[in-house]
């Protein structure tokens, strides 16, 4: 594992980048360091002394000296915008908080697509579980049960984005 004082030596950082201030390969140099990473759900990978590392947990090793114990999500849900102001360390729970997957059809997050009857089905997940809300006529009706239920049980990222 690399130290602290190896990550300050190796590199610069620069508005979300780490950028090569010593390296085997000269043309490096100045350069921002690492590549995309299909393997890591498409993060920003950073290789040094033989050994892969996510850009984002690099970059807050980088600022606090510590390595961090949990996730670190990335604010704006942008897995390449590793600003530091956009960093924060997190449980695995308080992360998932701030996923957002919608369906083509369904621009709502918390919100199933209409089922046969033409309805809205709304849920929200809450310690592994999806938990649901009701069936709703509108959308926009399911989206508003949503919003409540993630007000009170998602306070780690209770704004949807």
């Amino acid at each position: 594992m690399i130290t602290h004082a190896q990550v300050l030596e190796a590199f610069e950082y620069r508005d979300g980048n780490l950028i090569w201030r010593k390296c085997k390969k000269s043309e490096h140099l100045g350069k921002p360091a690492g590549y995309l990473h299909s393997k890591h759900s498409r993060y920003w990978s950073i290789q040094i002394n033989g050994r892969s590392y996510l850009a984002h947990r690099l970059i807050w090793f980088y600022h606090t000296g510590q390595w961090p114990t949990n996730d670190i999500d990335h604010i704006d849900q942008n897995k390449l915008n590793n600003r530091i102001e956009n960093l924060r360390e997190c449980t695995r729970a308080e992360n998932m908080q701030n996923k957002s997957k919608r369906p083509e059809k369904n621009p709502y997050t918390g919100v199933s697509k209409p089922n046969k009857s033409g309805k809205y089905e709304a849920y929200i997940g809450i310690n592994r579980q999806r938990i649901y809300l009701g069936v709703f006529n509108t959308a926009e009706d399911a989206r508003d049960a949503y919003l409540a239920a993630k007000k009170i049980h998602h306070t780690f990222n209770p704004v949807p984005r």
